[in-house]
């Protein structure tokens, strides 16, 4: 598995999560086949189609027709932070 960060995306504390880029590099510009996060959310385009999931995917290179999998089922989500305690403002 190879990628490396492209871009972030704001996480809901407020913090930034990098996105990595999953490609084919059978070509001078590599075939970009999917993007995924530090949590092991897969994310690919297919022309007006989405798909977001976690664990292992295949795809084939739509330029050379190499078969590729990308295997993220060790990635464990983030901890997300401790909810903040709100005054009780009961009357």
């Amino acid at each position: 598995m190879s990628g490396f960060a492209i871009g972030s995306k704001r996480a809901g504390d407020g913090g930034r999560t990098p996105v990595f880029r999953w490609e084919c590099p059978c070509r001078q510009q590599p075939v970009l086949l999917a993007t995924y996060d530090a949590a092991g959310r897969i994310n690919i385009k297919v022309r007006d189609r989405y798909w977001h999931v976690h664990g292992q995917v295949q795809a084939i290179c739509p330029r050379c027709g190499a078969e590729h999998i990308l295997d993220l089922r060790h990635v464990e989500p983030p901890s997300s932070p401790p909810d903040r305690q709100r005054p009780n403002r009961s009357v």
